[in-house]
């Protein structure tokens, strides 16, 4: 499984870094986290990310204050969101901090709080493998 974790750079990048370790740390190579982050400075960023979303199966918004600009993560959703209608088993998550409210353009899909009992499901979903 691949997961793009988008997110609000460079301010959430190191919280980024950390949490999509931790979500591969039991994975061995089944679970692939990638990010906006981890692309040099010089690199065509903008394409090498359209093509991490594009073959992703997961893409979490990490979505840590109602006061950013969220515009350009919103747009990476929009990418996504077009892959999700030809791949129904794609999946988009808006994880939220407890005092952040549902973004308007995703309040269509199930969104999970930063807490024990939803990540422990977000990371159930994850691992869990279908027959």
């Amino acid at each position: 499984m691949k997961i793009f974790i988008s997110h609000k750079m460079p301010t959430d990048t190191p919280s980024v870094i950390e949490f999509g370790n931790r979500l591969a740390l039991y994975a061995g190579n089944e679970v692939e986290i990638s990010h906006a982050g981890k692309f040099k400075k010089g690199d065509n960023f903008r394409a090498a990310i359209e093509k991490e979303i594009l073959s992703s199966d997961m893409f979490i918004l990490y979505y840590t204050s109602d006061s950013y600009d969220w515009a350009f993560c919103i747009f990476e959703c929009g990418i996504f969101k077009a892959r999700m209608a030809e791949d129904p088993d794609r999946k988009l998550v808006v994880l939220r901090g407890q005092e952040t409210k549902v973004i308007e353009s995703l309040a269509d899909l199930n969104s999970v709080t930063a807490n024990v009992a939803d990540l422990a499901s977000m990371i159930e979903d994850i691992y869990s493998v279908e027959d």
